[in-house]
């Protein structure tokens, strides 16, 4: 949603997804469709983890067998990817390359 949300609000791309654009800053569309989001997935993942309406482990049937650590390892690079979109700078506030000190050679 983050991600989502920097790109509806972004300037640098004037003519990309103009409706969507239009509709997310009209208001509090975003804050509401934002909490919307929110409560329904969370509904989804809470409801299929509590309850056994999905069998994972006939689902799976042996194919790509996982544990804590491989999870572990998957959310981490997730989380990191995320960050790296996030923290990226982009347009005419980018620095230039490379970056000197006034008076150094």
């Amino acid at each position: 949603m983050q991600v989502t949300d920097m790109m509806l609000q972004d300037q640098h791309y004037p003519d990309w997804g103009r409706t969507a654009r239009r509709f997310w800053k009209r208001g509090n569309n975003r804050i509401v469709l934002f909490w919307a989001v929110l409560f329904s997935l969370t509904s989804v993942v809470v409801l299929v983890i509590s309850t056994d309406w999905i069998s994972w482990d006939h689902l799976n049937r042996g194919f790509l067998p996982s544990d804590e650590v491989s999870r572990a390892f998957l959310a981490s690079f997730i989380l990191v990817f995320d960050l790296l979109i996030v923290m990226q700078v982009g347009g005419d506030s980018a620095p230039q390359w490379p970056i000197r000190e006034e008076g150094a050679l």
